[in-house]
């Protein structure tokens, strides 16, 4: 689960939230709305689920893991769930499965639990970096209206497939989604290298 916000600016100003700790309402998420706008790169550095998602990878550093993170956001504005890629070994733990590795955005979708299939129809897909075939595929299987990533530079993953399939992808070209990922990549080069499948 993603930490507590305090306050984001968004397209239209600031948004605040103040809850001692999150907590799910029966329709499983948060009881957070993020106002609906039109996306654009210029807003999407600030908005709230663009900023759950860099939390999540700031997280991830933070604990010595791979620093991606993702947040998955409904159509109607909420907040679904937030996720941090984990490596086991690193100082993560995956609470879901005993797999060794749990992507961001898959571990988004995952979380965020049974929902019906229209839930992820009109659903955006955060996350930090371009995501890999693996989410890329989760993200098309879901049928996510959009995928906003937080850079590109440091790795190109499915963007031109999820365009294909009709999912609008968004880059905000994030100076500290790269620095992130670049900063791991020259101190973790094999985590990385087998986080994508190269030798």
């Amino acid at each position: 689960m993603f930490p507590i916000y305090r306050d984001f600016t968004t397209g239209f100003g600031t948004a605040r939230l103040e809850l001692a700790k999150p907590k799910l309402c029966s329709s499983g998420v948060l009881p957070l709305t993020i106002h609906q706008h039109t996306f654009t790169r210029s807003n999407m550095e600030s908005d709230i689920g663009f900023q759950a998602a860099l939390e999540e990878a700031r997280k991830g550093a933070a604990e010595g893991g791979v620093p991606i993170g993702a947040c998955l956001v409904g159509a109607d504005g909420k907040i679904l769930v937030g996720a941090t890629e984990v490596v086991m070994g690193s100082g993560l733990i995956d609470t879901l499965h005993d797999a060794k590795k749990h992507k961001a955005e898959i571990g988004a979708l995952e979380n965020a639990g049974r929902l019906p299939a229209t839930a992820y129809q009109g659903a955006t897909m955060y996350t930090t970096l371009s995501p890999c075939d693996m989410c890329t595929g989760a993200c098309i299987l879901y049928k996510v209206k959009r995928v906003v990533l937080g850079e590109n530079k440091t790795f190109v993953g499915g963007e031109d497939y999820l365009k294909q399939r009709g999912i609008e992808v968004v880059n905000v070209n994030s100076a500290e989604c790269e620095d992130l990922m670049k900063k791991f990549i020259n101190e973790h080069p094999e985590e990385w290298n087998e986080d994508i499948g190269e030798q």
